[in-house]
């Protein structure tokens, strides 16, 4: 696989996670577990927040335009 390709696959990646990420904030019951998006295991981030995060931290190092 050359890095074109990579570069595809990782442009698609990030297309298909803005499309899964849920806009609305996590909140949490008295378990720790996200109510919002029925993630049930208070050992991790819910993803939808994992990925809120990375949309975040990518946005910030390439720009709004890059993704």
């Amino acid at each position: 696989m050359n890095l074109t390709e990579i570069e595809s696959i990782v442009k698609r990646a990030i297309v298909i996670i803005i499309d899964l990420i849920d806009e609305d904030d996590c909140y949490f019951d008295h378990h720790g577990y996200c109510q919002a998006h029925g993630w049930p295991d208070k050992g991790f981030t819910c993803p939808h927040a994992r990925g809120k995060m990375l949309l975040k931290e990518l946005k910030e190092d390439y720009g709004e335009n890059k993704l």
